[in-house]
């Protein structure tokens, strides 16, 4: 592939491109002036194939969809790709989901949010942060301006991880939607968040399905919401006992 291709959808996902191929890839994407999506989930790579991809990013103006989902880039291949958005001026969604990244990655990525200012979607979901890796990208939601999605199901977030988010959102204006389903949050977790959603005037969805809230804490939820004078199309899911609820 010529770095003059009219290609502006790659789409190479569930291959088995691995570390090898990712670094020729990087080359590619190093020069290429037309792509603007580049789909490579589930594709065995590692942190050394994300390392050249990583580059290619740091610097590729054109670049604004990269789905990652699905490899083995860990901690490693996590903050290759923090010091990419650091920099990075383009992307504008990155799917890194299901890659075994822990709290180590969630610091360097919450360390790029503070500087990033391009990003609007973030799916972290599937892999292992913890409250730490949680209290990390609190701190660089803080001082993001453009990130409207944050996808965090599915790892291993408690109470501590989701107090240190509200205490984000509570001054935050971009995001509108959250995503902490299949996490480890309780009752005083999620006491935390409803704190922050009387304060917020921006966030639309909040999913906390697959969580270990309580009908009383549902109930104190829902009562907030019925009183609310915020816009009507807020939505908020809470898991409880088997039953999905959804307010409006």
């Amino acid at each position: 592939m010529t770095p003059y291709c009219s290609i502006t959808c790659l789409n190479l996902t569930k291959n088995l491109i691995g570390d090898g191929a990712a670094k020729h890839l990087g080359d590619v994407m190093s020069s290429n002036r037309t792509i603007t999506s580049l789909l490579i989930a589930d594709n065995r790579i590692g942190e050394y194939g994300c390392h050249p991809l990583s580059d290619a990013l740091a610097t590729n103006p054109i670049l604004r969809t990269l789905n990652l989902e699905g490899n083995e880039i860990a901690n490693g291949g996590a903050i290759h790709l923090a010091n990419a958005l650091s920099t990075n001026t383009a992307l504008s969604e990155i799917n890194i989901s299901r890659n075994d990244i822990s709290d180590q990655g969630a610091h360097a990525l919450g360390q790029s949010l503070q500087k990033n200012r391009s990003l609007t979607s973030l799916d972290l979901s599937g892999n292992k942060i913890g409250d730490s890796g949680m209290q990390s990208l609190a701190v660089g939601i803080g001082q993001n301006f453009t990130l409207s999605t944050l996808i965090v199901a599915g790892n291993r977030i408690g109470n501590e991880g989701a107090a240190v988010l509200a205490e984000s959102i509570k001054h935050n204006r971009s995001l509108k939607q959250i995503d902490l389903s299949k996490n480890g949050i309780e009752n005083d977790g999620a006491k935390t968040l409803e704190d922050a959603i009387k304060v917020n005037q921006v966030l639309m969805s909040l999913n906390l399905a697959g969580n270990l809230i309580s009908p009383m804490r549902v109930r104190q939820i829902n009562r907030l919401v019925s009183t609310n004078s915020l816009p009507a199309q807020r939505q908020w899911f809470v898991y409880c006992l088997g039953d999905l609820v959804l307010m409006v």
